[in-house]
């Protein structure tokens, strides 16, 4: 009898260009700017990986992308190995939406806030959720990726980051997460796309029409193959 092979999930692999940070000061700068101060709505949207586990990292924190002192940020923490989406009103006071599955495999976070409820999803669907009123804080500080406040750093790969001005819906979520180089326009501050890295001249050019440039320090190109999974 011929031996039965086994089945595979066949799906089309998918090549991730992005930028890998080596979690001792290799961060990108995009400057503050008005476009990226939003107050009533936000959407972060971040495609990327810790390149090894938190508790191996040489810091116990640190953050995928956030803007300003923690204004609006995707972060994680070396306890309980969560990322968390925070936000900080403009009391100061913080809120948090939380998930620890593994972020050493490669996922969209999604962070969101309609100006009542506070959101995060992970690939495309909704992990937590938690409700409050006010706006955002807003400072004068950069949006840095790879890097909280210039003070602790992670190694990671990040692929995509995309800020808009509003709460983007459920659906629009999950076409950015099916169509990632065809996101919607409307509200769109911030596009960073795996097309845009220019390593030559140390740039991360945005494609949005408010021109928030990023500038890279010491990250390099990566391109990432996606797995395959055996059923």
């Amino acid at each position: 009898m011929k031996p039965i092979a086994p089945k595979f999930e066949w799906r089309p692999r998918r090549l991730f260009r992005g930028l890998s940070f080596d979690g001792i000061d290799d961060y990108v700068e995009v400057p503050s700017s008005n476009a990226l101060k939003v107050s009533s709505g936000l959407t972060l949207y971040v495609k990327g990986k810790l390149t090894i586990e938190i508790s191996k990292q040489l810091y116990s924190r640190g953050a995928f992308a956030g803007k300003g002192l923690e204004d609006y940020v995707i972060q994680i923490e070396q306890e309980a190995n969560r990322v968390r989406g925070k936000i900080i009103d403009s009391k100061g006071a913080p809120h948090y939406t939380l998930y620890t599955g593994d972020a050493t495999k490669v996922h969209d976070y999604v962070l969101t806030f309609n100006g009542y409820v506070q959101k995060l999803f992970v690939d495309s669907s909704l992990v937590d959720s938690t409700s409050w009123s006010g706006e955002i804080r807003q400072s004068d500080n950069s949006l840095l990726i790879g890097s909280l406040a210039n003070i602790h750093y992670l190694g990671l790969e990040i692929y995509t980051i995309l800020v808009y001005s509003r709460a983007l819906s459920d659906s629009e979520i999950k076409y950015i997460y099916n169509n990632p180089h065809n996101p919607p326009q409307d509200g769109l501050v911030l596009w960073l796309s795996p097309g845009s890295i220019d390593p030559i001249n140390g740039k991360w050019w945005d494609l949005s029409p408010y021109g928030n440039h990023g500038t890279i320090y010491g990250a390099t190109v990566v391109n990432e193959e996606e797995e395959v999974e055996v059923l």
